[in-house]
Formats: structure tokens, C-alpha cells, sequence
């Protein structure tokens, strides 16, 4: 099981979006407002259009790249660089994710029924049809870049899409938290919150009004360092609130189930912290999916 990670401070909200060719009403800059359903559109799905160059202003601690929701078709993938100046110049790349497939557009065929439409290309169509696709770029603690960074690069290269273009609803470059303890075993819950509105009749006939479901995830964090509690626990109380949006990502190591588990969200509520015992802590985490 890998590490929890969260994704927030999205430095892309107030940096400069470049690159790629965009239809004129539904340009990148949409990527960088809270609303989904604002979306960047390509002018086409050819690579040279489907680029996204950030430059964040001045450079950040960058853990975590999200692109999504993405219209991506299946076996669609991507690519992530970080460089250390505003050309984009290959010499200059300081992080390179390598060639990667977007998570959930491809499964192991074994896990299908052979009668699925998708078993022979390994492709879930359902899971595709069911959840906003995220392109997730969690860079790797054992990578993590050594120096703060400014200019990103990510490629979608999905050149075969059926839509004839690439259509995001955002773009998140972002400080990711990892816990030094993982999420404990207890106090943890995944769940959908359905938004169904039910209406009774006198005579009990109920009707329902059907607006979409929500994912929901509760993890709690029994003991961490005093330093951690009040360092990196309380930024994400400080700066994240109930407003403002963010990544997460339970087990950047579950390939399988990572489409599935993982989703933009925001606080239900602030997290607390509570001390527990002599220089350590705890704290909360309840999320709710963005829709």
C-alpha cells in the first residue's frame, strides 16, 4: 500500500497556462477556474495542440501534476517535465515522468468479463463511462524534485480521440502532502453520497429527482509529530478551507483501483487537530468530490 497523498496550493491558479492551440471561446485559462464545466477545449487531439506549458510565477514545491476531468479516449497518455528555465529546452528538464498511460483508460483484461465490449484491448469502457477520467501525476518521494521549480510541460497524447480535440476541466500543479504515518486501518470510510431529492406523496408514492452521486472519503491520522501536526497539517487547515480545491489520492500505488479512489475534492469541514500524546498529535481528513 502506498502512501496517502493529498494535492493542494494549486500554484497553476495563479500562474501563466501557455501552449498548444485552443478554440477561442473555451480557451486554457478556463483550466484555472473552480467550475468544471468551464472547460479548455483543443482545436484538435494532435500532440503539438494537446500541449500544456505552466510557468507558476516564481518557483514552488511541486508534488503533484492533475489534469481532469479529460475527455480521454482509451489507452490515451501523457507526459510531465519540469524545467529549470522558461524555454522548455531538453537540456534544462530537471523531472521527466516518462511516456505513461492515463490511469483507468486501460485495466488488466483478466479483471473483465470476457463478455465486456472491452476484454480483448484490456479496456474498462464502463469505469470510463461511469467517472471523470483525471491524468495523475504523482511524483515519486524518491523523486521529488531537489530544487523548488517554475515551468512545467504536460503532454496529452491522444492523437486517435474520437471527439476530434482534448477537453479539460482543470489543471492542478501542487505542493503534495505525505504523512509520515499512513492513514490508519480504523477511522477510515469510502463512500457515494447520492444527491437524489425524494419526494413522498400523501399516499407514499415516492419520486425521485436523480441529480448525480458524489464520492466521499474520511481518513484519519492517529500519530504524527508535533512538528507535522503544526508544519504541513495546519498549512492545508490554513490555506485550504472549505473553498478551495485539491487532489487526493489514498494509494498512488493501487493502479488498478486509482481512477476509482482518487478525485477532486474540497473539505467537508476544516480538519482539527488534537494532541494525544507528549509532542504528537492527530487529525481528520472528510473530502467530498467536486462535480
Amino acid at each position: 500500500m502506498g502512501k496517502f497523498v493529498f494535492v493542494y496550493d494549486n500554484y497553476a491558479d495563479t500562474g501563466t497556462l501557455s501552449g498548444g492551440s485552443y478554440v477561442s471561446t473555451l480557451p486554457l485559462s478556463n483550466a484555472q477556474d473552480q467550475d468544471i464545466a468551464r472547460v479548455a477545449r483543443t482545436t484538435n487531439p494532435l500532440t503539438t495542440s494537446t500541449i500544456i506549458r505552466a510557468d507558476l510565477g516564481i518557483a514552488r514545491p511541486v508534488g503533484g501534476i492533475i489534469v481532469g476531468p479529460i475527455n480521454a479516449s482509451p489507452g490515451a497518455q501523457y507526459r510531465v517535465r519540469a524545467y529549470d528555465a522558461a524555454g522548455w529546452d531538453a537540456g534544462d528538464i530537471s523531472y521527466d515522468s516518462g511516456l505513461k498511460t492515463i490511469a483507468g483508460v486501460v485495466v488488466p483484461s483478466l479483471d473483465l468479463e470476457w463478455e465486456d465490449p472491452g476484454f480483448w484491448n484490456g479496456i474498462d469502457i464502463d469505469t470510463i463511462d461511469e467517472l471523470p477520467t483525471y491524468l495523475i501525476e504523482v511524483i515519486p518521494e524518491a523523486s521529488l524534485l531537489s530544487t523548488l521549480t517554475q515551468w512545467f510541460a504536460i503532454e496529452i497524447i491522444d492523437p486517435a480521440n474520437s471527439a476530434g480535440y482534448a477537453e479539460f476541466g482543470r489543471v492542478l500543479i501542487g505542493r503534495a502532502w505525505r504523512p509520515s504515518i499512513n492513514y490508519g486501518y480504523s477511522g477510515n470510510s469510502f463512500g457515494i453520497d447520492p444527491r437524489t431529492e425524494i419526494v413522498e406523496s400523501e399516499g407514499g408514492l415516492e419520486t425521485f429527482d436523480e441529480r448525480g452521486q458524489r464520492r466521499t472519503l474520511r481518513v484519519a491520522f492517529d500519530n504524527l509529530a508535533e512538528d507535522e501536526i503544526f508544519g504541513d497539517v495546519f498549512r492545508i487547515m490554513n490555506r485550504q478551507g472549505v473553498s478551495k480545491q485539491g487532489f487526493v489520492v489514498p494509494d498512488p500505488d493501487d493502479e488498478e483501483h486509482l481512477l476509482r479512489r482518487s478525485f477532486l475534492a474540497t473539505f467537508k469541514q476544516v480538519p482539527e487537530i488534537a494532541q494525544v500524546l507528549f509532542a504528537r498529535g492527530s487529525t481528520a481528513f472528510d473530502f467530498k468530490e467536486v462535480l
